[in-house]
C-alpha cells in the first residue's frame, strides 16, 4: 500500500509497506507524535529512539520514519527485535538512510514473513543471534548467509516459533511468554 503525503511528506511514490501494518500504525499515529514533540520540546532531547518486538518492531518501523519526515530535526533511531518484513525494496533501500537495527533470533520465522516472492524485503542494519548466543552483523538486505536470519530460515517450515520469544541479548532478554 502507498504511503499517506501527510505522515511520510517526500517519501517517493515507489515506496510500498503492507496494508495491515500501515493500518495499525495510522490508528496511533497522530497520538505518537503530537506526544514526541510534546516530550521532545521538554526535555529537550536530542535522540528519539523508537523501539518494538515482532508487530511493534513493523509499527516502530514505521513510526521512526515518519516522525523524521515530519520533523527532520529530530535525530531518530529505530531499534526492533523480530521485525516482519514491512514493504518492498523501495522500502528497504529508504530505510538504509536511516539509524537503524534489526536483531533477530536463531530460526525465528516473524523475520522471514511476508515473503520476497510477493515483493517484501527486509533493510540493511540485521544484527542476528545464532543459537550459539554468536552475534552476527548481516550486511546487505536480507542477507543470506546462513549466520543471518534468511539463510538461517530460509523458509517457515525451518523455523522455530519459539525463537521469536528470545533471548535477545547477554542478559537473556525475553519478549513475552510461551503462553501469549
Amino acid at each position: 500500500m502507498c504511503l499517506f503525503q501527510s505522515l511520510f511528506p517526500g517519501i517517493p511514490s515507489t515506496v510500498y509497506v503492507h496494508s495491515g501494518f500501515l493500518s495499525t500504525f495510522e490508528s496511533s499515529a497522530s497520538a505518537i507524535y503530537t506526544a514526541v514533540v510534546a516530550l521532545v520540546a521538554t526535555y529537550a532531547t536530542e535522540v528519539v529512539t523508537v523501539i518494538g518486538h515482532s508487530l511493534g518492531g513493523a509499527i516502530a518501523n514505521l513510526e521512526g520514519v515518519s516522525l523524521k519526515l515530519r520533523n527532520p530535526s529530530l535525530n531518530v533511531k529505530i531499534v526492533t527485535f523480530g521485525e516482519p518484513r514491512v514493504g518492498n525494496p523501495a522500502w528497504a533501500d529508504y530505510l538504509n538512510g536511516y539509524s537503524i537495527t534489526r536483531v533477530t533470533h536463531n530460526y525465528d520465522p516473524i523475520p522471514i514473513v511476508p515473503g520476497r516472492a510477493l515483493g517484501f524485503e527486509q533493510p540493511d542494519g540485521e544484527i542476528h543471534i545464532n543459537s550459539d548466543s554468536v552475534w552476527n552483523y548481516c550486511s546487505g538486505e536480507d542477507n543470506t548467509d546462513v549466520d543471518c536470519s534468511t539463510g538461517a530460515t530460509p523458509n517457515i517450515f525451518d523455523s522455530s516459533i519459539n525463537d521469536h520469544l528470545g533471548p535477545y541479548g547477554p542478559s537473556g532478554v525475553w519478549m513475552g511468554s510461551s503462553y501469549c
